[in-house]
């Protein structure tokens, strides 16, 4: 998939719980929330889907996506409805580790073989007035129960997602769910012809931990060994720009990067 059409999760903060009748400042009326359910995607949502999407995320989705998530059975979907209006939605995908882009290289160790699954979170938003009111959490737990539930997905070993870098909302609300940054993809989306940096948050579950080179094992074992001082500090670093350069070390880096597949 080319550069700025990855589509970036857009969550409002919510630290409300959810509540039948949700009270604003006064300059909204209470919204109503006692026929709020919750289902998957259908085909004949795609046209309200795409009318939702329009209003949430500032980047333009294909025809062919929206088929996709409404009647293809790959994606996890979940949307909630209030008197049968489509007021938020969650769409995710597990797949191989070796079909992750290559700006997501690394978001699982170098022991994983490429054929490990990940779940990739392609949206998650919430349309006004419904925000800060616990909608978001609900879904992206559900969704986070889902990659747990082993007797109905393949085993997935982390969730991962892309967001704009100035979206602080988004941002604040995947950190307080235990996503933590991967890395920083410049200019990685366009957005009114600009380009915009963006952000891959990543969550690691089924008691999968964040990755561990094998450098950082050494550095690891040396300071079990060692008594920590300044003189150590410099020589772990000196040690570690060495063994970045060592040609079997560059080669092995290159080769992940040259089989990644792009979507």
């Amino acid at each position: 998939m080319l550069k700025g059409t990855r589509h970036p999760s857009l969550v409002m903060e919510d630290q409300a719980r959810l509540s039948p009748v949700a009270e604003y400042d006064g300059s909204q009326q209470p919204v109503d929330l006692q026929s709020l359910t919750f289902r998957r995607l259908r085909p004949l949502d795609t046209a309200e889907v795409k009318e939702v999407c329009s209003q949430l995320f500032p980047i333009p989705y294909t025809d062919k996506w929206f088929t996709g998530i409404c009647c293809s059975p790959r994606f996890f979907t979940q949307a909630a409805f209030v008197q049968n209006k489509l007021i938020a939605l969650v769409v995710a995908e597990v797949l191989h580790y070796s079909k992750v882009s290559i700006e997501d290289d690394g978001i699982l160790g170098m022991l994983f073989p490429e054929q490990s699954h990940v779940m990739y979170i392609l949206s998650l938003g919430v349309l006004e007035p419904y925000r800060r009111l616990g909608l978001a959490s609900i879904m992206l737990d559900n969704l986070l129960q889902y990659s747990q539930s082993g007797d109905r997905v393949a085993y997935v070993r982390c969730v991962y997602l892309h967001t704009m870098a100035d979206n602080s909302p988004a941002i604040n609300f995947y950190r307080r769910n235990g996503f933590r940054v991967h890395g920083l993809l410049r200019q990685y989306y366009i957005i009114d012809k600009k380009q915009v940096d963006g952000l891959c948050f990543v969550r690691y579950v089924n008691g999968v931990l964040p990755p561990l080179s094998l450098w950082d094992g050494i550095s690891s074992l040396i300071s079990r060994c060692c008594s920590p001082s300044a003189h150590f500090s410099r020589l772990c670093k000196l040690l570690h720009a060495v063994w970045k350069q060592l040609p079997w070390v560059v080669k092995l880096q290159a080769s992940r990067r040259d089989n990644k597949v792009l979507p």
